[in-house]
């Protein structure tokens, strides 16, 4: 298996960290020398290991910040009763 190469272009925040070592970072990555993308992942903190993560293209990016840009945080802190819950097998 080829070796996965990576460039970090920017480091842009820290959005959670751990006594562990591993931090939640937003960053603009090189991902296998392709273009830079916003790349959101847990990251060690030497930077030499990574877990799993979410890297977006610019469109992609600007999405996103719509999204959140336009959504109510409070959402994130409410409860639903259990009846209005889906379950994933009805998507």
């Amino acid at each position: 298996m080829d070796k996965i190469r990576y460039k970090v272009i920017k480091r842009l925040g820290v959005i959670n960290s751990s006594n562990n070592g591993w931090a939640k970072e937003v960053n603009i990555v090189s991902w296998n020398d392709g273009a830079a993308k916003l790349d959101i992942r847990d990251w060690e903190q030497s930077s030499n290991r990574m877990r799993k993560g979410i890297t977006l293209f610019r469109d992609e990016a600007e999405k996103l910040r719509e999204i959140l840009n336009s959504m109510d945080m409070e959402d994130l802190e409410s409860r639903h009763p259990k009846d209005e819950l889906v379950l994933l097998d009805d998507f």
